[in-house]
């Protein structure tokens, strides 16, 4: 509990406080779930819960204006982030080099999509952050466009066209990546 009285400490709200202290006490399980997988490690899972509520806390306004399942799905997006931004770090400072002459042929695919998956990731994260969270709802959260629209407070109308720009804006970074890598 001494996390929660840190959250607490960054919220000048009482209401909000109150919202948060029910919304970490209730939800903070489910993050562990959700960052299990990813990090693959029961330390870095509490890890992540404990960045996102972080977030969460710092910006409790995000929460509030939401109704719970929304509230609900916007807190386990920012837990997958921190959880992501842990497997990075992670990798980042990892110094084991990969050797795909050990890898059968599927494992080695396999390999190469999760390559794939990342450097999506990676272009997705090069975007501006109302549209990081339009990318997350659509295809992570399959909400359509008058759910996001109504969840963001946007037109659905533009909420289509910001999507269109947006995956129009990844194919050309993703091709262009893919022309550098066939030149070297």
């Amino acid at each position: 509990m001494l996390a929660l009285s840190v959250f607490l400490d960054l919220i000048d709200n009482k209401s909000d406080e109150e919202y948060f202290t029910w919304f970490y006490n209730k939800y903070r399980d489910l993050a562990k779930y959700v960052a299990l997988p990813i990090v693959k490690d029961e330390f870095r899972a509490e890890d992540a819960m404990q960045d996102a509520f972080l977030y969460l806390a710092k910006n409790v306004h995000k929460i509030t204006k939401f109704e719970e399942t929304s509230a609900r799905n916007y807190a386990m997006a920012i837990v997958r982030g921190a959880a992501f931004n842990i497997v990075r770090r992670k990798e980042y400072f990892s110094e084991i080099p990969m050797q795909f002459s050990t890898l059968s042929e599927e494992e080695e695919w396999a390999q190469l999509q999760s390559f794939r998956d990342i450097e999506i990731r990676q272009a997705v994260e090069t975007l501006e952050p109302l549209d990081q969270q339009l990318v997350l709802f659509r295809y992570t959260y399959q909400h359509n466009s008058k759910e996001i629209g109504k969840m963001l407070n946007i037109k659905s109308t533009k909420v289509r066209k910001r999507l269109q720009f947006i995956r129009a804006k990844l194919k050309e970074e993703l091709s262009d990546k893919e022309e550098v890598a066939s030149y070297e």
